[in-house]
């Protein structure tokens, strides 16, 4: 599958695909509540906020995207309406980057 397909299924949420970090790039938390994603491979830096740092920490492997937004709600209860959005567009930014994966299962969506 296509890093562009990767990308897509996890940007949609794609039931049965659960988003995993790329093991290359690295979390990076400075004082002050910021953070930094670092490939190490490549030398990409990423600015990260709280928000992201949240979503990071829940991307091993272990759970789709519709728990992922359920577990930030509950840790950020005045997260508004457009939150999943939000949610949403760091995942497929991570993913276009190549920052993030996913493991699971996936129809083509052509057959």
């Amino acid at each position: 599958m296509s890093d562009d397909s990767w990308s897509e299924a996890i940007g949609s949420g794609e039931p049965g695909l659960r988003p995993i970090v790329n093991p290359s790039w690295v979390l990076r938390e400075e004082s002050g509540g910021e953070a930094i994603l670092f490939d190490a491979d490549t030398g990409e830096i990423w600015l990260a906020n709280r928000t992201t740092v949240a979503i990071w920490r829940l991307l091993d492997g272990s759970c789709g995207v519709p728990e992922i937004i359920d577990a930030l709600h509950a840790q950020f209860p005045d997260m508004g309406p457009d939150g999943n959005d939000q949610v949403m567009a760091v995942l497929r930014e991570l993913s276009e980057v190549g920052a993030v994966g996913a493991v699971g299962v996936h129809t083509d969506r052509g057959r």
